[in-house]
């Protein structure tokens, strides 16, 4: 009833509080991508991907962040009988 009378007081529509068929007004939220990784510009204005940190690597140059499902050449490594410790990336 409280919420009911203060739409009523203040004029507020279903726009307004983001029920109607328009979308809501952007401009009062985060700004676009905030708080996700976006890729740098570079100084002629081209964009480069951000870098990924590489937390395990073999002789071959196979890379994996340590994130998400373990890579196969992850998994045959262990297989063989290498340690995850032999597997982290130096530096």
């Amino acid at each position: 009833a409280k919420v009911k009378d203060a739409i009523q007081h203040y004029g507020l529509t279903a726009d307004d509080l983001g029920l109607g068929k328009t979308a809501p007004n952007k401009s009062s939220t985060f700004p676009t991508g905030f708080g996700k990784k976006v890729a740098k510009k570079t100084r002629n204005g081209t964009a480069k991907p951000a870098a990924k940190k590489v937390k395990f690597k073999d002789d071959q140059g196979h890379t994996w962040g340590g994130m998400g499902k373990r890579p196969d050449w992850f998994k045959a490594a262990l297989a063989s009988g290498k340690t995850p410790e032999e597997l982290l990336a130096k530096g």
